[in-house]
């Protein structure tokens, strides 16, 4: 990712993929001033091949989330809140709160995952899971709590 919303793989390549979650990681991510971030990530949701943006919470990465949420909205983008950030990367837990609320407040879906690093934690989504009602975010809003509203998420992206 860089400041203009480019990514690693061609949009030709994107396009062949069925959802696509950007995340940004310290090893490949340089690190961005709170604007480029912000204007990163405005990029990227107006991009018809992203989905999905992952790992938002990382303190590393701060951005103007009502400003980036306003985006999400309009293109029907999601974002994601996932349990490992709850166990390994606590200094992200006040950001996925903040992002949880201003999904909330804009009607952004959010897709719940595990993150899962090691087989172990696959299937454990409970702390982004009370994080979630904690915040008294909707249930119709969590993008993956059925096959059904997942599945009609993906098509509401397909390519025409």
């Amino acid at each position: 990712l860089d400041t203009k919303g480019t990514l690693a793989l061609s949009n030709h390549d994107l396009s062949e993929l069925d959802v696509v979650n950007i995340s940004c990681h310290k090893a490949i991510t340089p690190a961005f001033s709170f604007d480029e971030m912000t204007e990163a990530y405005e990029a990227v949701l107006r991009n018809p091949y992203i989905h999905i943006i992952g790992h938002a919470g990382s303190p590393n990465y701060a951005f103007d989330i009502d400003r980036v949420m306003k985006v999400a909205a309009e293109y029907g983008k999601a974002f994601e809140i996932n349990n490992h950030s709850f166990v390994f990367r606590k200094e992200s837990i006040e950001n996925c709160i903040r992002i949880a609320k201003s999904a909330k407040q804009h009607g952004v879906k959010l897709a719940v995952s595990t993150d899962a690093h090691i087989c172990y934690s696959l299937g454990h989504t409970e702390e982004a899971l009370a994080l979630l009602e904690e915040v008294g975010f909707p249930e119709e809003q969590i993008l993956n709590r059925t096959l059904a509203s997942l599945t009609e998420f993906l098509d509401s992206h397909k390519k025409k």
